[in-house]
């Protein structure tokens, strides 16, 4: 794909696994401050987006392999549209512009949300609305639109609003959804949730229906809703999809009786696809750990085959204790590095709860290992995006 981002890319490194061991000398020192000087010029010269970052201080060789990975992307458009998020964490306002300015298409969209999201945040109001008029998708144009409302619930922005809303094609049923149940949630009257209401009992596809049926009773559960949800999974006939529901129900309704019908859907799971259970009875241990029903989410996870270490740092990140952390950790540095679709994400989550030098070496070293593809990119991205909100870092 041709790259619409200037500079000169001829340049790449190996990417190799960086050493910022701290320094045992003044020379070594000198070598590092040396180091990233060099890599901090070469940020600035071949990508300028990213020069004011606050982490080119002191990983700016990280951020640079960083930026070489998202440039060697399959869809590097859609990769430079989620960096967008590492420069807006900081506010680097006008250099999200530019890099918004030189992405298109659904990409730019969704990164002109973003850039919208932080504007209204700051209270820039009169800034938003230009960025907006700039979004040529009305699903987005209208979450956008939703953004500036939620800070300035005017008539104007309302009907501003719902006629975006109104201009979604009719073919495009799960995005109207998806942004009136938006609206609803900003703006609950009677009249926003009814049109919910109607627009997902028009959707043809009955799991598509139950999933926003699932989504409207997690932000309104009413008992009318609970019930309509409640026959609206024994309608669905995929076996894993109702378990998932169900799971979605216990987090609603956290009930014994719901709790029990989620085990035996997923034992089902088993019983009449062979497949593998791990990833439903995980979904329904966190449900358990944000309930407060430690004792029960222990014993689902007894019955994981694998992604234990995932649940447990779900339950370090939710009640962080050091023993929740230490436990945490000790079982991501029990996973050998092969097992890379568990491990690698699971030391970025410990380095969010925890972000000592010695957990940040750790995950730069396996981002920098991660095979060169579609993973390692998007591992850059959310490392890259916890390190520059991480105030720990010099700068």
């Amino acid at each position: 794909m041709a790259s619409s981002v200037y500079g000169n890319f001829s340049f790449e490194l190996n990417l190799l696994a960086p050493n910022f061991d701290l320094p045992d000398s003044t020379s070594k020192s000198e070598e590092i401050v040396r180091d990233n000087d060099r890599y901090r010029q070469l940020v600035s010269s071949e990508f300028p987006f990213a020069k004011n970052l606050k982490i080119i201080n002191s990983e700016a060789k990280f951020l640079y392999e960083g930026l070489n990975a998202i440039h060697r992307s399959s869809d590097e458009e859609r990769f430079l549209g989620e960096f967008v998020k590492v420069l807006l964490i900081n506010k680097n306002i006008e250099d999200a512009k530019v890099l918004t300015d030189q992405i298109s298409g659904e990409n730019q969209a969704y990164a002109l949300l973003k850039l919208v999201k932080v504007l209204v945040s700051n209270g820039h109001i009169e800034d938003a609305k230009p960025i907006i008029a700039k979004i040529t998708d009305n699903a987005i144009k209208a979450l956008a639109q939703i953004k500036l409302l939620k800070a300035l619930p005017t008539e104007e922005n309302i009907e501003k609003a719902n006629a975006f809303i109104d201009q979604i094609p009719s073919d495009k049923e799960l995005e109207k959804a998806t942004v009136s149940l938006k609206l609803a949630k900003v703006l609950p009257t009677t009249k926003n949730i009814k049109k919910t209401k109607k627009l997902i009992d028009l959707l043809s596809d009955i799991e598509y229906k139950a999933t926003f049926q699932a989504k409207l009773t997690k932000n309104f559960p009413t008992h009318e809703n609970i019930e309509h949800l409640k026959s609206t999974i024994v309608d669905v006939t995929d076996i894993e999809y109702k378990a998932q529901l169900q799971i979605a129900l216990t987090e609603i309704s956290t009930t014994d009786e719901n709790i029990e019908k989620a085990e035996e859907l997923i034992d089902q799971i088993e019983e009449r696809k062979g497949l593998n259970t791990t990833k439903a009875l995980g979904d329904l241990a966190i449900v358990l750990i944000t309930k407060k029903k430690i004792e029960k989410a222990e014993e689902i996870i007894t019955k994981m085959n694998f992604y234990k270490t995932f649940i447990k740092l779900q339950l370090a990140k939710i009640y962080p204790t050091a023993e929740n952390i230490e436990n945490a950790k000790k079982l991501i540095n029990q996973l050998p590095d092969n097992r890379d679709l568990e491990k690698f994400p699971d030391q970025l989550g410990l380095v969010k709860i925890s972000p000592t030098h010695e957990n940040i070496e750790e995950a730069k070293r396996l981002v920098s290992k991660a095979e060169p593809d579609y993973f390692q990119e998007k591992l850059y991205i959310k490392l890259l995006k916890i390190l520059e909100n991480n105030a720990l870092l010099p700068t």
